[in-house]
């Protein structure tokens, strides 16, 4: 009895250890658009799909942030229409999502909060 215990214990440690160290979905990463400020920030526009459980995203980062990996923000959209970077302040995006019809107009302030 003490065994088998012993040998479920050791299954269910090992079976533990291969779950936390492997990546069941692989991460998906295409930038779209980027953009130079006047000031040297990088602005970058990705599309980010990280598989079966999430829903895909577009993904506003800059390298001049440098909390959460540099995410200025998400959009809950999989389809870049349009982006324009207005006066190095104010990022202009057209949204939208592959089976959907309707635009979404989004603007993403990037201006004094990256220094």
């Amino acid at each position: 009895m003490i065994v088998k215990r012993y040998n479920v214990a050791k299954l269910l440690m090992c079976l533990s250890i291969f779950l936390v160290s492997c990546n069941l979905y692989e991460k998906t990463e295409r930038p779209l658009s980027s953009f130079s400020t006047t000031d040297g920030a990088k602005i970058s526009i990705y599309y980010v799909d990280m598989g079966a459980t999430t829903k895909e995203v577009i993904q506003v980062r800059s390298n001049k942030v440098y909390q959460n990996n540099g995410v200025i923000a998400n959009f809950d959209k999989n389809c870049l229409q349009e982006s324009k970077l207005l006066n190095d302040s104010t990022l202009f995006l057209v949204l939208k999502d592959s089976g959907s019809v309707k635009r979404d107009t989004e603007w993403v302030k990037i201006g004094n909060g990256l220094k």
